[in-house]
């Protein structure tokens, strides 16, 4: 999965390919799952617990919510989640890196989420 994460927070070495915090270069996250790459791409860019303002929840198997909800991604970590509910780690990374008075936007309909 190609990420070009906005803003990272911090510099974080993986292996091969690391983080290197240039908004401009595309990075490489070794998850073949999408809801444990998203909460790892949240804890690089958001690493102190509360720090986003916003958070985006989306529907993980169905791109075109998460698309057009790319720019509330500046401010706050993409999460994902399955119409009958959120993954747990979705929803413990959401508990961590939210501030207390953080905005949650939830992506779709009711039947998408």
């Amino acid at each position: 999965m190609l990420l070009t994460p906005p803003g990272l927070a911090s510099t974080r070495q993986s292996g091969a390919g690391a983080f290197d915090g240039n908004p401009a270069t595309t990075e490489r996250v070794a998850q073949s799952d999408p809801v444990a790459a998203a909460v790892e791409v949240s804890g690089v860019r958001f690493p102190s617990d509360g720090s986003a303002p916003i958070v985006v929840v989306s529907r993980v198997d169905a791109f075109a919510d998460s698309l057009a909800g790319a720019p509330l991604t500046a401010e706050g970590p993409l999460l994902y989640a399955f119409p009958n509910g959120f993954p747990e780690a979705s929803l413990t990374e959401l508990r961590r890196v939210a501030a207390d008075d953080a905005t949650i936007y939830m992506l779709g309909g009711e039947a998408a989420l």
